[in-house]
């Protein structure tokens, strides 16, 4: 099994971080993504620009502190968590956690060396502050028409 866990302090509210991380009718922002589908309220697809699409499965969603799922994959299955903690000064911290297990034993080998989990962890963190920026620019131009 691979894991992974990532640490990051934002410049930004526990709400308005859980807006962009849970809303997936807004996606543009993930470098990383095609689309987002939709199958019910607790389960979409991410489809990547190369066709591969993993199942989300949303196990906890407890506002703006955890969103947890399962994923599923034709590689791969496990659990991912995101944690959202207000900061005294501040801001918030988020940990992102990630478990997965590689299906093909034969994948497994080349995983462990070539399947960065946290180098995945910082793409989407990278993504999350762009789009935490570029909303807070949209609403600093409206409050100011």
């Amino acid at each position: 099994m691979k894991t992974s866990v990532f640490r990051t302090e934002l410049p930004y509210s526990t709400e308005s971080v859980w807006a962009v991380m849970t809303d997936t009718t807004q996606y543009a922002w993930r470098s990383d993504l095609k689309c987002i589908e939709t199958d019910s309220d607790t389960v979409f697809r991410e489809i990547y620009p190369n066709g591969n699409e993993t199942v989300f499965t949303i196990t906890e969603k407890k506002p703006f502190t955890r969103y947890a799922f399962h994923m599923e994959n034709k590689r791969f299955s496990g659990e991912w968590t995101g944690t959202l903690e207000e900061l005294a000064h501040g801001g918030c911290r988020l940990i992102l956690e990630e478990r997965i297990e590689i299906h093909n034993p034969l994948m497994r080998l080349v995983a462990g060396m070539a399947w960065n989990l946290n180098k995945l962890q910082q793409t989407y963190v990278q993504d999350l502050k762009k789009e935490l920026v570029r909303r807070n620019n949209c609403k600093e131009a409206s409050a100011s028409l």
